[in-house]
């Protein structure tokens, strides 16, 4: 007879569906905000949503992510601040006569885990003039166009505003 382990999702049906109900939800979502209400865009979009759905299922078979409401909104305008900031900063020294670039790398040590680590390795790219080159474990490498920027710096104030989207498994509120 085959037993079902503790932290299986078959254990706790109802709580599984409502998962795989947000998980639906969100995807289709995201979809919709990326290809729009266009009704030929669903021909690929329904198979990506419902494979999505059962990758994130797959890869994460636990409880599902626990965000902070108020987190997310707050991180929202920031994220579009700084992706307009990093575009303007590209364009700055792209077309500066004397371009001001000192390029380097940094290893930037995070206390954020799971999501909330990917999602700093991500957003680090839209930070002016930074790219994540390499996540391992908790050690972020970090390509800047300018070694002279306050990179650090910005990075522990974006670590903070993603520690409150995933408050029960990020770094404290002013660590560091």
């Amino acid at each position: 007879m085959m037993q079902v382990r503790p932290d299986s999702p078959l254990r706790h049906p109802m709580r599984f569906g409502r998962r795989t109900m947000r998980l639906l939800l969100a995807y289709t979502l995201v979809w919709f905000i990326l290809a729009g209400a266009e009704p030929s865009s669903w021909i690929i979009g329904i198979p990506a949503v419902l494979l999505a759905v059962a990758v994130s299922l797959f890869l994460s078979p636990g409880p599902g992510l626990s965000l902070s409401l108020a987190g997310l909104l707050l991180f929202i305008p920031f994220f579009i601040v700084q992706s307009v900031m990093s575009g303007v900063d590209v364009m700055r020294r792209t077309f500066s006569p004397v371009p001001r670039i000192r390029p380097g790398m940094v290893a930037y040590r995070t206390t954020l885990e799971g999501s909330g680590r990917i999602l700093l390795a991500n957003v680090i790219s839209l930070q002016p003039g930074t790219l994540s080159a390499d996540l391992r474990e908790e050690t972020i490498l970090i390509h800047v166009l300018d070694t002279e920027m306050p990179v650090e710096e910005n990075i522990r104030a974006l670590e903070r505003r993603i520690a409150r989207i995933f408050p029960h498994r990020s770094v404290p509120e002013e660590s560091a």
